[in-house]
Protein backbone atom coordinates (compact mmCIF):
# COMPACT_ATOMS: atom_id res chain seq x y z
CA UNK A 1 0.00 0.00 0.00
CA UNK A 2 1.20 3.45 -0.54
CA UNK A 3 2.99 5.14 2.19
CA UNK A 4 2.03 8.96 1.57
CA UNK A 5 -1.29 10.21 1.24
CA UNK A 6 -1.16 13.56 -0.53
CA UNK A 7 -4.90 15.18 -0.89
CA UNK A 8 -4.91 18.88 -2.82
CA UNK A 9 -7.94 20.07 -1.36
CA UNK A 10 -7.66 23.83 -3.00
CA UNK A 11 -6.22 24.83 -5.81
CA UNK A 12 -5.54 28.39 -4.78
CA UNK A 13 -1.78 29.64 -4.65
CA UNK A 14 -0.21 32.69 -3.39
CA UNK A 15 3.15 32.08 -5.22
CA UNK A 16 4.60 31.51 -8.49
CA UNK A 17 6.97 28.73 -8.39
CA UNK A 18 9.29 28.34 -11.35
CA UNK A 19 8.36 24.38 -11.50
CA UNK A 20 4.30 24.77 -10.94
CA UNK A 21 2.17 24.35 -13.89
CA UNK A 22 -0.06 27.31 -12.54
CA UNK A 23 2.74 30.17 -13.64
CA UNK A 24 2.65 28.73 -17.18
CA UNK A 25 -1.27 27.47 -17.96
CA UNK A 26 -4.06 30.14 -18.48
CA UNK A 27 -6.26 28.13 -16.91
CA UNK A 28 -4.68 27.24 -13.99
CA UNK A 29 -3.54 30.72 -12.59
CA UNK A 30 -6.56 31.76 -11.34
CA UNK A 31 -7.96 29.36 -10.30
CA UNK A 32 -9.45 29.09 -6.81
CA UNK A 33 -11.73 26.06 -6.82
CA UNK A 34 -12.24 24.06 -3.63
CA UNK A 35 -12.43 20.04 -3.41
CA UNK A 36 -15.96 19.28 -2.04
CA UNK A 37 -15.86 18.17 2.05
CA UNK A 38 -17.34 15.30 1.33
CA UNK A 39 -15.04 14.17 -1.01
CA UNK A 40 -11.68 14.84 0.93
CA UNK A 41 -12.95 12.97 3.91
CA UNK A 42 -14.09 10.11 1.77
CA UNK A 43 -10.27 10.06 0.39
CA UNK A 44 -9.39 9.82 4.13
CA UNK A 45 -11.94 7.36 4.89
CA UNK A 46 -11.58 5.23 1.85
CA UNK A 47 -7.48 5.27 2.87
CA UNK A 48 -7.81 3.87 6.40
CA UNK A 49 -10.07 1.10 4.90
CA UNK A 50 -7.59 -0.09 3.07
CA UNK A 51 -4.75 -0.28 5.82
CA UNK A 52 -2.90 3.13 5.12
CA UNK A 53 -0.84 3.98 7.82
CA UNK A 54 1.30 6.78 6.30
CA UNK A 55 1.70 10.55 5.98
CA UNK A 56 -1.15 12.39 4.65
CA UNK A 57 -0.49 16.19 3.29
CA UNK A 58 -2.87 18.75 1.59
CA UNK A 59 -0.38 20.33 -0.80
CA UNK A 60 0.46 19.89 -4.16
CA UNK A 61 0.24 22.25 -6.82
CA UNK A 62 -1.81 24.36 -4.13
CA UNK A 63 -1.05 25.99 -0.54
CA UNK A 64 -3.61 24.60 1.89
CA UNK A 65 -3.37 27.14 4.47
CA UNK A 66 -5.40 29.51 1.98
CA UNK A 67 -8.35 27.25 3.02
CA UNK A 68 -10.06 27.72 5.93
CA UNK A 69 -11.37 23.92 6.04
CA UNK A 70 -7.68 23.09 6.95
CA UNK A 71 -7.65 22.68 10.33
CA UNK A 72 -11.05 20.79 10.32
CA UNK A 73 -9.24 18.16 7.95
CA UNK A 74 -6.01 18.29 10.39
CA UNK A 75 -8.51 17.70 13.35
CA UNK A 76 -10.47 14.70 11.88
CA UNK A 77 -7.28 12.83 10.67
CA UNK A 78 -6.00 13.13 14.09
CA UNK A 79 -8.90 12.19 16.03
CA UNK A 80 -9.44 8.80 13.44
CA UNK A 81 -5.66 7.45 13.71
Amino acid sequence: IFIHLRIEINANCNRKCLFCPRTSEELRKNNVERMSTSTVLSIIDQSLEMGFSGSVGFNFYNEPTLDDRLFYFLVDIYLLV
